[in-house]
């Protein structure tokens, strides 16, 4: 602190003066009466002080430490206020320094943005130049440090200079301040603004799960005081982000692009696995000291798509199934459907098994699926449209007569990440479907499949045919039905006689032509114990031309033994109605055959034909 000046008058200095006074006026009353008594007249007369008086002066302070800049004041990464370390507009600059004051009386820290400064009076603050004050610190005690703080504003210009003044605060005489200084260092004049960049557009794109999504941006930023400030585009897939020195989004980063001149654009990496739809994306523009900007576009979501991509089906994931899941194709309805036929494959879809938002299981991606069925020799290019529908050998979904049901397998969709499915179409074939096992006319063939699995948004697989080696053998189904001439009944005959001509005819219900297995008992009275009188199994004949009687030309003579007969009854088709071929049967009763109601027992079974018709 500065030595003080003391203001102190010596009482000794005052009474000297007093009674000085006081005996040149008791000279002067002498000499005018001497006849008043010298008390009388100190009694009269009243003492006279004279007052001084004496101002002193405010001297202004001086610096003893700054002014400076707080580095801690500013938003940028540097240790002082550099062209690469600016203030954001809108926050404080702070300016501090310390001063002494040679009066010891309070101070004032003033910055102006030009040298110039005018004292305050009775005590007040100092003033700058009219518009050209940044701040000016409240009355601070002596020798202790003041600051006050400018809030920088968009119309602040890059580079802004300063002086600052330290001004006494005396309430006695004039003010003083000390001439202006611009500090030292970075943290001296200038203090720099950084201004928040514009973001006026910002349009995202569209993509296929696995691709990209391209995001450009319209923004822009004109500080470029030393170096020209750079521009970093955030695009977050929730809204919220955190500008500054750590730059991070609320939710997750979908991408990012960094130090660009202008207009950053970058681009999402899509999930190999994404529903289709529009998927949030928020967009923040910031400049290279982590301004966040002000544009209309901040902070606003742009949505981009996700592509819908249509399902596919691998050929290898095809089966073909019986109706217990094994083996051959197995008919087992005599003149019907055989229900109960499979069809077992897997659908992949990049844009999942679930559609967006949706539940798996429930809201399915994949929402429908057809099958037809063929032999191979058909192909699927020849069984596909409604009228290549044939119950001998193409089932085309198309074709209303037939009835498949395709369903999504229950439990094989998880949740929006799952690609794949796995679908069971159940249908029925018809009891004439082609055999294609060994030793039938299409043995060199086999059945097989083509399917199509279609989205939610009408996107399809295509047809999908199984490979060649996946088929599935059809096995031959015989069934037959006897539908006349049963019971054989020969009539009332006499011993001798021949009966007239029996016919049985048998109607072929399976997918193969039949022939049959002929064979008989003997005739008796007591039937079936045969133990009195009987007819012999040989009187009974049988041939497969009409009208040639009982020793005719072709006539077998039935026996006990199952014998095969070539009744060549052709297999069933879809265009034809079910074949049939009939047997003609006599019998010849003995010479002298005792009279009596004789019956017996012929077998009629039918068996695959060697031979027929396709």
């Amino acid at each position: 602190m500065a030595k003080k000046i003391k203001k102190v008058i010596s009482w000794f200095l005052v009474v000297s003066i007093l009674l000085i006074g006081l005996v040149v006026g008791l000279k002067a009353i002498v000499g005018l009466d001497a006849v008043v008594g010298l008390n009388t007249l100190i009694k009269n007369i009243r003492a006279t002080i004279a007052g001084t008086d004496v101002t002193i002066g405010g001297e202004a302070p001086s610096f003893t430490a700054g002014p400076a800049e707080n580095p801690s004041s500013h938003n940028g990464a540097g240790l002082g206020d550099t062209a690469g370390n600016p203030t954001n507009e809108g926050s404080d600059v702070t300016f501090e320094a310390t001063a002494d004051d040679p009066n010891g009386d309070n101070w004032y820290l003033a910055l102006c943005r030009t040298n110039s400064i005018t004292p305050g009076t009775g005590g007040g603050a100092p003033s700058c130049a009219i518009n050209q004050e940044l701040c000016i610190s409240g009355s601070t005690t002596d020798e202790t440090q003041a600051s006050c703080a400018y809030t920088t504003v968009d119309g602040d210009i890059e580079s802004n200079i300063w002086y600052a003044f330290a001004c006494d605060a005396t309430p006695f005489g004039d003010q003083s301040c000390s001439s202006g200084d611009q500090g030292t260092g970075n943290s001296g004049t200038p203090f720099y603004v950084n201004h928040d960049p514009s973001f006026s557009d910002y349009v995202t794109g569209a993509g296929n799960p696995g691709a990209t999504a391209a995001v450009t941006s319209t923004a822009a930023d004109t500080d470029s005081d030393a170096v020209a400030d750079t521009l970093s585009l955030y695009v977050c897939d929730a809204q919220g982000f955190t500008a500054g020195g750590t730059l991070t989004c609320t939710g997750n980063l979908l991408c990012s692009s960094t130090g660009q001149a202008s207009n950053p654009g970058c681009n999402i990496d899509i999930a190999s696995v994404k529903p289709d739809g529009e998927w949030t994306a928020f967009g923040y523009v910031v400049d290279n000291h982590g301004l966040a900007s002000s544009g209309a576009k901040y902070d606003t979501d742009e949505p981009y798509t996700v592509n819908n991509v249509s399902p596919a089906i691998s050929a290898a994931t095809i089966t073909l199934k019986d109706t217990d899941g094994t083996g051959d194709l197995t008919l087992t309805t005599s003149g019907g459907d055989t229900t109960g036929f499979t069809v077992v494959f897997t659908v992949t879809d990049a844009n999942s098994c679930v559609i967006k938002g949706g539940i798996a299981g429930t809201n399915n991606e994949i929402v429908s699926a057809i099958n037809n069925v063929y032999r191979s020799g058909i192909g699927s290019a020849s069984c596909n449209l409604t009228g290549d529908y044939s119950t001998d050998n193409c089932y085309p979904e198309a074709n209303a007569s037939w009835n498949p049901v395709c369903e999504q397998d229950t439990g094989t969709c998880t949740d929006d990440t799952d690609n794949s499915v796995t679908w069971t179409c159940t249908f029925p074939l018809g009891f004439h479907s082609d055999s294609t096992v060994a030793n039938t006319p299409n043995s060199a063939e086999d059945w097989e499949t083509a399917v199509k699995a279609t989205d939610d948004d009408l996107a399809d697989s295509g047809l999908v045919p199984q490979g060649g080696a996946q088929g599935t053998e059809m096995s031959t189904f015989m069934a037959f039905l006897l539908t006349a001439g049963a019971p054989i009944n020969y009539g009332s005959l006499n011993a001798g006689d021949d009966s007239a001509e029996q016919t049985t005819t048998l109607k072929a219900r399976g997918n193969v032509g039949i022939d049959e297995d002929l064979s008989g008992t003997d005739m008796c009275t007591d039937f079936p114990t045969c133990a009195e009188n009987t007819i012999a199994v040989g009187q009974q004949k049988y041939n497969l031309s009409s009208g040639l009687g009982w020793t005719g030309a072709g006539a077998v003579a039935l026996t006990g033994t199952p014998t095969e007969a070539e009744l060549n009854c052709a297999k069933p088709t879809h265009s034809s109605s079910d074949p049939t071929a009939d047997t003609y049967w006599i019998l010849r009763v003995p010479e002298e055959q005792t009279a009596g109601v004789y019956s017996g027992e012929d077998t009629i079974n039918g068996i695959t034909g060697d031979d027929w018709t396709l």
